[in-house]
């Protein structure tokens, strides 16, 4: 991929993959533009071309694709990784948590592909990250769970209709990332889980970087979580229906025993 392109944007480089993909790519000498929502002054961002503003704002997002047009410096590869996830329980709806995370997590990720159309950029790579959260919904985060399938849905079709870029969407599993550490502890068994099956941020954007110079436009990493969350999944569906399958009384029987 070094060889290939040699401007790349990435959203959300704070925390997690996103700075996980910002020093790896900066590690390679590839011109890197970051946007996020608020200044960051720490060493890794230092000579980067680094941007702040509101990714769900259509004037700030075409501010700054003006900008960079006005240097030659429109992006080869966007990585649209910002996102944020909020307490929005199902059975006691927080709307404005609710809003904020579909806002950013989705609108903001259209609204660069809303601007990439518009200029009519071609040959670019644009990759959206979403989860395996869109598999298996949490009942309380509506928001995220709603996002992330959205966003992946999108993608599908933006790569069956768009000839000219490159849309992909990765399907990220379990990562050892801070962001658990705004999140509600999970129980015992979800934490279990969630070890088992975790990869290190380091590994996520390894599998990233190859996932975003090949053919595929789908990407579900790591491989063996995303199979059990569709295998939970399935489980989570079919066991009701067989237990009511076996409530079920057969025909001609009353549910009554015979005591003749």
């Amino acid at each position: 991929m070094t060889e290939r392109y040699s401007i790349i944007l990435i959203t959300g480089t704070t925390s997690g993959i996103g700075r996980e993909l910002l020093k790896f790519y900066r590690d390679a000498g590839l011109r890197l533009i970051t946007v996020n929502r608020r200044e960051i002054t720490d060493e890794l961002h230092e000579g980067v071309n680094s941007f702040v503003l509101d990714i769900t704002n259509e004037h700030d997002i075409g501010m700054l694709f003006n900008e960079l047009s006005e240097t030659s410096a429109i992006p080869d590869v966007f990585i649209l990784n910002a996102g944020i996830n909020k307490i929005d329980n199902v059975t006691g709806l927080n709307y404005r948590a609710f809003k904020d995370v579909m806002d950013t997590n989705f609108m903001g990720v259209m609204t660069f592909v809303g601007e990439i159309q518009r200029r009519n950029l071609k040959g670019r790579s644009v990759v959206a990250l979403s989860s395996t959260s869109n598999i298996i919904a949490n009942p309380s985060h509506l928001g995220y769970h709603l996002s992330k399938q959205n966003l992946h849905r999108a993608f599908r079709i933006f790569a069956k209709s768009d000839s000219v870029n490159r849309y992909k969407s990765v399907i990220l599993g379990p990562v050892h990332t801070n962001i658990m550490a705004n999140s509600p502890p999970l129980s015992g068994l979800n934490k279990r889980i969630f070890d088992l099956l975790a990869v290190s941020v380091k590994q996520a954007a390894d599998a990233i970087t190859h996932f975003i110079d090949g053919d595929r436009t789908t990407l579900h990493y790591p491989r063996f979580a995303v199979l059990f969350y569709h295998f939970a999944r399935v489980v989570l569906i079919c066991l009701p229906g067989l237990y009511l399958g076996t409530r079920i009384p057969a025909e001609g029987d009353t549910g009554e025993e015979d005591i003749r």
